[in-house]
């Protein structure tokens, strides 16, 4: 007896519109997809695990991270080095279309951006201008003074300040 399969509502050019539409699209295709069982330390199984921080049976614990985030080219090098990828989010790209039909989901999921950045250190920041609560530092413009911290004789603006100012940026770029 065969059981009649119910036919996709989607496309595979519908999931790779949505993931071409925003970065974190990309990254929560791998929250969705996760772990690769038949290859634990496959290219998929480890972009799923720096997306949710899932490295706990190895004994580690980390932050969930943007494929995007700036150590992400560094950890997924080995997984791209010697094939015609330019970069791991090609491959990762490359992953999410081979499993398209898995994705469903990600068409209608409200999502948020996972950081693409640590906190950031500031060993010689200008300070151009200074109120009660603000700090105006040069190439981050005003920054609130109640969340910027003076470590060690450097400047350090928590990730998700730098992470906006980032995002800012990088749409002012691509106007």
């Amino acid at each position: 007896m065969t059981q009649e399969q119910t036919p996709l509502t989607f496309t595979q050019a519908d999931i790779l519109a949505k993931i071409e539409e925003d970065r974190k699209y990309l990254d929560h295709a791998f929250v969705l997809l996760g772990k690769d069982m038949e290859d634990p330390q496959g290219a998929r199984t480890r972009f799923a695990r720096f997306v949710t921080g899932d490295f706990l049976d190895e004994g580690k614990k980390y932050r969930a991270k943007s494929l995007f985030h700036r150590t992400a080219s560094k950890c997924f090098y080995r997984f791209i080095k010697d094939m015609h990828y330019k970069s791991h989010t090609d491959l990762a790209k490359d992953i999410a279309m081979d499993n398209w039909h898995l994705l469903e989901e990600l068409l209608t999921v409200e999502c948020y951006r996972l950081p693409s950045t640590d906190d950031v250190w500031l060993e010689h920041a200008k300070i151009t201008n200074m109120t009660q609560k603000a700090m105006e530092v040069d190439g981050w413009g005003w920054l609130p003074r109640s969340q910027i911290k003076f470590i060690k004789g450097k400047l350090v603006i928590p990730a998700w300040i730098a992470q906006k100012i980032l995002d800012k940026k990088d749409l002012e770029n691509k106007a």
